[in-house]
C-alpha cells in the first residue's frame, strides 16, 4: 500500500513527508525488513472477487488487491488507514484514523 500511504502523507503533512517515508521503505528493503509484493493475474482475479463479494462497501481496487496479495502471502499485518483493509480480518496497523474511509 506504498500508494495510499505515499497520498496520504502528501495531503496530510506534505511532499517532504511523503518523500521521507519513501526513503525509509528502501532503507528497510536495503536492509532485509521490508518486502515488497508485486500483483499479478492471480491477485487481480482474487482481487475482483473480493469486490464482488464485499458489494454493499464502498471498496476500492487497489484495497481489494491489497487483501488479496495479504492472503496469497499470509501477511501478518497490513500497514494503513482504511476500514475496508480490515474486511478480511488482517490486522491493520496503525489504523483507522479519522474520517471513516
Amino acid at each position: 500500500m506504498i500508494v495510499e500511504c505515499y497520498t496520504f502523507l502528501l495531503h496530510r503533512y506534505g511532499r517532504a513527508s511523503a518523500l521521507r517515508c519513501l526513503q525509509f521503505l528502501d532503507d528497510a528493503k536495503d536492509a532485509g525488513t521490508f518486502r515488497l509484493i508485486y500483483n499479478d493475474e492471480q491477485d487481480a482475479r482474487e482481487a475482483e472477487s473480493l469486490l464482488r463479494r464485499f458489494d454493499d462497501q464502498a471498496v476500492s481496487y487497489v484495497d481489494a488487491l491489497t487483501l488479496a496479495s495479504a492472503r496469497r502471502y499470509n501477511v501478518g499485518a497490513i500497514f494503513g488507514f482504511d476500514r475496508h483493509l480490515t474486511l478480511t480480518g488482517v490486522p491493520l496497523l496503525p489504523g483507522v484514523l479519522g474520517r471513516g474511509r
